[in-house]
């Protein structure tokens, strides 16, 4: 089992990795809260040291003024010039740029996205719950405790976990 509640002050390297932090970006852990940074130019992600195999969850608490984006399934790479994972699957939790606001989930292969669910959620800036629940047969997310999409898609059943982070 894989946890870590980001006590201490520091990101604990044993169990994370931090990649695609160029410029001033980065993650930091803070009053026991992982925190990301951007610079506005590049975006940061880290990702577990260790890759997992499905079935698992990735569980986290989050609210909108962090900017954190959730990844499973993901290969570690980093494509374009958005800094957008390589082989993975990304969800940023604000999709703040459409119009009604919404997160999605998406599917990126060789750095090319394909949005496999959306959800239309209002900003705030409360903490939430999310769970991305992965299983041989596909992926489930919750939000607040509610199942919000799913989809049957298997190109890729095991991976890194990570966070990468959008604006400042």
């Amino acid at each position: 089992q894989f946890f870590d509640d980001f006590s201490g002050g520091t990101l604990d390297t044993d169990k994370w990795v931090l990649s695609s932090c160029g410029g001033t970006s980065t993650f930091m852990v803070s009053g026991d809260t992982l925190v990301g940074r951007s610079d506005g130019t590049n975006r940061p992600s880290v990702r577990s040291r260790s890759s997992f195999s499905a079935p698992y969850a990735l569980e986290c608490s989050a609210k909108r003024v962090e900017n954190i984006e959730i990844i499973v399934h993901w290969d570690g790479g980093i494509k374009g010039g958005v800094d957008v994972p390589a082989n993975g699957y990304h969800m940023p939790m604000y999709a703040n740029w459409l119009s009604p606001t919404q997160f999605q989930f998406k599917k990126y292969t060789e750095g090319v996205a394909t949005t496999l669910g959306k959800y239309t959620v209002s900003l705030n800036t409360n903490w939430h719950r999310y769970s991305v629940r992965t299983t041989q047969n596909g992926i489930k997310v919750v939000y607040d405790g509610t199942q919000v999409f799913s989809t049957s898609d298997t190109a890729r059943t095991n991976g890194y976990i990570g966070f990468s982070s959008r604006e400042k």
